[in-house]
C-alpha cells in the first residue's frame, strides 16, 4: 500500500488505444463537460504518458473552479510531471495549464503514520460541476471508461447530491460507507478505524489502483452525500487507506 507501488502500478488504467488517438491529434480543447465525484480522468505527463485516476470533488477558491484528487496522481513520476487533465474520454481537456496545480503527499498510505495524500488542478471554464456522486466508471485496460458497462452501473447506482464535506471523525467504526471509482464503481463497506489525530480512515471495502482519489463519503436520509475522504491506497482489494479531505488543500472551499 505504499506511495511507490500506488504510482507505478497507475500505469495499468492507462486506455492505451485512447491515448494513441490523442497521439495523432485527435484529442480536443475543453468544452462543456459535466464532471461528477468519482469520475475517472486522466493525467497526461511530460514524457508522453497517461495515467487514470478519479475525480474527488469540485472545489472552488475567488471564483476559478479546481479539481480535486489524491496527491500520487498529480506526483511526478521519474523525471516527467504531469502537463495536462484530460476527462473519462481521453481527449476532451479539463485543465490544460497546470501551472496553479499543485499535490500534498506525505507520510504512508499503511496507516502507520500521518498521511496527507490530496491534489488540485485549475479546471478550465467549458468544465462544469456536476454537483454529485452518479456511481463512478468501471475502466478496462484497453477499452477505458467509456462503454456500455460503466453506462449500466450508474443506471444501477442512483446520483447522489453531494451535501457537503465532514471531517473523518464524523465516522465512526462499524459505520457503513461507499466509494465511487474510476476502476470499481461504487462499492460500500465498514470504517475499521478511525485516526482523528492524523486524519485518516481505513475501511473495508473493494478498490482497485485507478479508485485512487474517489470520494468516500456517507449517505444522508435524504440520499445526499456527505464527503468524507481521498481513496489513497489499497492492499489486497479489499482494506482501503482513506486521507481526510478537510481541511481543503490550498484554501480551496
Amino acid at each position: 500500500m505504499s506511495f511507490s507501488v500506488a504510482r507505478r502500478a497507475r500505469s495499468l488504467a492507462v486506455t492505451v488505444l485512447l491515448t494513441a488517438a490523442a497521439a495523432v491529434g485527435l484529442a480536443t480543447p475543453a468544452h462543456a463537460v459535466d464532471l461528477y465525484a468519482g469520475d475517472s480522468i486522466r493525467v497526461a505527463y511530460s514524457d508522453g504518458a497517461r495515467y487514470g485516476c478519479t475525480l474527488n470533488t469540485v472545489a472552488y477558491r475567488g471564483g476559478q473552479a479546481y479539481g480535486v484528487t489524491a496527491g500520487h496522481c498529480l506526483a511526478p513520476v521519474g523525471g516527467a510531471v504531469p502537463v495536462a487533465v484530460y476527462a473519462a474520454d481521453n481527449r476532451t481537456q479539463i485543465s490544460g495549464d497546470l501551472h496553479d496545480s499543485g499535490f500534498e503527499m506525505r507520510g504512508d498510505n499503511t496507516l502507520g503514520s500521518p498521511l496527507r495524500d490530496v491534489a488540485w488542478f485549475p479546471l478550465g471554464g467549458g468544465a462544469h460541476n456536476g454537483g454529485a456522486v452518479r456511481g463512478g466508471a468501471v475502466d478496462i485496460p484497453l477499452l477505458g471508461a467509456v462503454h456500455p458497462l460503466t453506462d449500466a452501473v450508474r443506471q444501477i447506482n442512483p446520483t447522489r447530491r453531494v451535501a457537503g464535506y465532514h471531517p473523518v471523525t464524523a465516522v465512526r467504526p462499524g459505520q457503513i460507507v461507499c466509494k465511487d471509482g474510476a476502476r470499481t464503481s461504487r462499492t460500500c463497506g465498514p470504517v475499521l478505524k478511525v485516526n482523528p489525530e492524523t486524519g485518516e480512515l481505513a475501511v473495508l471495502i473493494l478498490a482497485l489502483h485507478g479508485d485512487s482519489g474517489g470520494p468516500v463519503y456517507t449517505v444522508n436520509p435524504d440520499g445526499s452525500a456527505n464527503i468524507i475522504g481521498v481513496v489513497s491506497g489499497t492492499a489486497f482489494g479489499v482494506l482501503l487507506a482513506v486521507d481526510g479531505l478537510l481541511p481543503l488543500p490550498a484554501g480551496l472551499r
